[in-house]
């Protein structure tokens, strides 16, 4: 059986927060009263107030409190679920010639656009570069990560152990040569930052941009008897060399001082749509590390045609 233990410090700042009804001072926070006592005088004096509403913001509460710890899982379905084809876009930008990748989480539909938009640009002879945004990414499918870095290099390498031992890279049938540029910041969480690392000790690209958020864990799931689940950070997540992701997330090897949000085409989910190489954006003005990853990958493509010469 597994135990959950919160302290009543976090719970009753949590439960106190969530009721409007109920303002904390600030003097107030530097000594809470037990919970108990609180939910009793609440059910005393403000007997309108259900039990369920009281129990629910205190849910609430602990949720957006340790939200970096603690996630509720849904019911989940018997039925199969295909990918959604919205989660992932590829768009290109800068002169048709330089491919770009903003997904929200990592999972199979994000190695499916990489390897889809990749072929049909290629298949033009047109790619000088893969952008890939892992800004406001997220998710804990550590194990798709093995797949994606299998698009950049034909060789099984050692990569990183999320609690089930150190897991190697698998080549991929698509095999991508072209420059890659990974963007990062604070917004980039869990196996957003583990590709980030992975990028970097396997040397398949540059990372732009700012440090992220250090939030890459592995995780338990507890059942609970609504049917839901309770997923907990319990673990850390390690490199194949030992080395930890730990708090302070993972550095840039150009680091952009001022970050803009993703361009508004692609920084909402719920929007993002694959385009055809028929319709190239331009370069957001107002977003900097994009801005910066584009001339860092004009600038490998003109020494490489220099080198040629």
């Amino acid at each position: 059986m597994t135990w959950i233990r919160f302290s009543s410090w976090s719970l009753m700042g949590s439960l106190l927060a969530t009721l409007p009804s109920l303002a904390l001072s600030d003097e107030a926070t530097l000594s809470l009263p037990a919970l108990p006592e609180i939910i009793e005088v609440i059910q005393t004096h403000l007997p309108a107030i259900p039990q369920e509403d009281i129990d629910r913001a205190a849910i609430q509460g602990i949720l957006t409190e340790f939200q970096s710890q603690l996630e509720i899982i849904p019911t989940r379905s018997n039925e199969a679920t295909e990918p959604d084809s919205q989660s992932t876009a590829l768009t290109r930008y800068y002169d048709s010639s330089i491919a770009y990748l903003a997904s929200p989480i990592i999972d199979g539909a994000a190695l499916a656009a990489i390897q889809q938009g990749y072929n049909r640009l290629e298949s033009e002879n047109i790619l000088q570069g893969l952008i890939l945004d892992l800004r406001h990414v997220s998710g804990s499918e550590y194990s798709e990560l093995t797949k994606i870095t299998g698009l950049f290099t034909n060789k099984s390498l050692p990569l990183l152990n999320w609690g089930e031992g150190i897991k190697n890279s698998e080549p991929q049938p698509t095999l991508i040569k072209t420059p890659l540029v990974a963007l990062i910041d604070e917004t980039t969480q869990g196996a957003g930052e583990a590709l980030a690392a992975l990028i970097r000790t396997a040397k398949l690209g540059i990372l732009v941009g700012r440090q992220t958020a250090g939030e890459a864990h592995s995780y338990d799931e507890v059942p609970l008897k609504t049917g839901q689940t309770l997923k907990l950070a319990t673990g850390s997540i390690l490199l194949a060399d030992g080395e930890k992701l730990g708090s302070a997330g993972v550095s840039p090897d150009i680091f952009v001082h001022k970050s803009s949000a993703i361009p508004e085409n692609v920084s909402d989910s719920s929007n993002l749509e694959a385009q055809t190489p028929e319709e190239p954006l331009s370069i957001p003005s107002n977003d900097p590390i994009l801005t910066r990853g584009f001339e860092l990958i004009k600038g490998i493509n003109i020494v490489k045609g220099r080198n040629r010469s």
